[in-house]
């Protein structure tokens, strides 16, 4: 059993650890591995002669509270059967594999007032929309929602804590929970453990979105969490690496995630190729772990010549054979880049682009086509509704 992630290291030229997913407590010298890990380590013990025992261990006890839905909030369809894989009750893992724009979010905010219980909420990326999406599906106030992210609002919860305060949900950045949970650096080490965060709380719903990114750091969060209802968001269920996607299988085998509402990710692949007369050496843009998007993209805005032709005719040429040739009052594109510089110079090429060209639908009628730019934490969310979107991976991507 490798519970271990390994890869090749370019300058030692060596096979090396690159992330563990088992931790040990010198404390109380105990070892914690992925739960269903579990048989696995027993017919080892077994193969060996080895005695063991196995001592189930209650979750902690979570307080009770109503997350009260408003009342246009109403599950689709297509929706139905999700949201009771997330509420049932005799479940305590729900990894759910759906594609984007299903809405996980709402289905999960709908699942944690079905439980009833003091909900966390673990985020790589995406903090402020899901603070919105709260507000927007649920009648909670908001001193009933704390965000921590960082030292300094951690610290202040236990204060706060100290006073009386009770959340009925916390969102913790990804981050700042595993430092605290598991690194347990300084200044995190001088405060409550994270077991007694736990406890004190009464978490009894734990969300993590975007599992896939971050696995590492998730796993470690989940090996020091005893909570009762545990929720796992994603349309990526899978790692690139092989020993990465071993140990990902591990963690969520198939046949406990939920893959019923995930349909084919794409109907049509069309990959474009398209050279701007910078020859075939991509060693510029080549880091140690392989192929970086950002050096790329930052070379194109620094070269003038591959930037007006990148902007000027490669985009216009998507679009047109892709999208404006078309012609659906539906349809929706969604542009992602690297970096935000990129997204907005993009922006501009795509705004000369719509406002040179008509659209019209199969009867012949004129109309327009809005365009957003989207970057989380930094402009409005109504940006997410426009006709094309141009954003980055890390602020609307899986």
């Amino acid at each position: 059993m490798h519970l271990q992630e390994i890869d090749f290291n370019q300058y030692t030229k060596h096979m090396e650890v690159t992330y563990r997913y088992s931790a040990y407590d010198y404390d109380t010298s105990m070892a914690y591995l992925p739960r269903y890990a579990l048989d696995t380590l027993c017919r080892f013990l077994t193969r060996n002669s080895v005695p063991y025992e196995i001592i189930p261990v209650e979750s902690y006890t979570p307080k009770m509270v109503k997350i009260p839905l408003k009342k246009n909030v109403t599950p689709r369809e297509n929706q139905v059967d999700i949201i009771n894989f997330l509420s049932d009750e005799k479940l305590t893992y729900h990894p759910l594999s759906a594609q984007c724009s299903i809405g996980k979010t709402v289905m999960s905010i709908m699942a944690m007032s079905h439980h009833g219980m003091v909900s966390m909420i673990v985020l790589p990326l995406l903090i402020p929309q899901w603070y919105k999406s709260i507000f927007q599906f649920t009648r909670l106030k908001k001193e009933d929602v704390y965000v921590i992210r960082g030292f300094d609002r951690l610290q202040r919860l236990w204060k706060m804590h100290e006073q009386g305060y009770k959340p009925k949900i916390i969102i913790f950045a990804s981050r700042t929970l595993m430092l605290y949970a598991y690194t347990k650096t300084e200044g995190y080490a001088d405060l409550p453990s994270y077991a007694e965060f736990q406890k004190q709380f009464g978490i009894g719903v734990k969300i993590i979105d975007e599992v896939h990114l971050g696995f590492n750091a998730n796993v470690l969060i989940d090996l020091q969490s005893n909570i009762k209802h545990n929720i796992y968001l994603s349309a990526t269920y899978g790692r690139s690496s092989q020993s990465g996607q071993a140990i990902f299988s591990l963690v969520f085998p198939t046949s406990v995630v939920y893959h019923n509402a995930l349909r084919k990710k794409f109907t049509v692949v069309h990959p474009v190729s398209y050279s701007l007369g910078m020859g075939g050496d991509e060693s510029p843009f080549v880091k140690q772990k392989g192929y970086n998007q950002a050096l790329y993209e930052n070379y194109i805005l620094k070269i003038l010549e591959f930037k007006r032709e990148f902007m000027n005719v490669v985009i216009p040429e998507v679009l047109t054979r892709f999208y404006y040739s078309r012609h659906q009052p539906q349809y929706r594109v969604l542009i992602l880049c690297q970096t935000q510089k990129f997204a907005e110079t993009i922006a501009k090429a795509v705004m000369k682009y719509v406002s040179n060209n008509q659209f019209t639908d199969e009867n012949g009628a004129v109309y327009s086509r809005s365009i957003g730019v989207f970057f989380s934490g930094t402009t409005s969310q109504d940006e997410l509704q426009k006709d094309i979107l141009i954003s980055t991976v890390k602020s609307c991507g899986t």
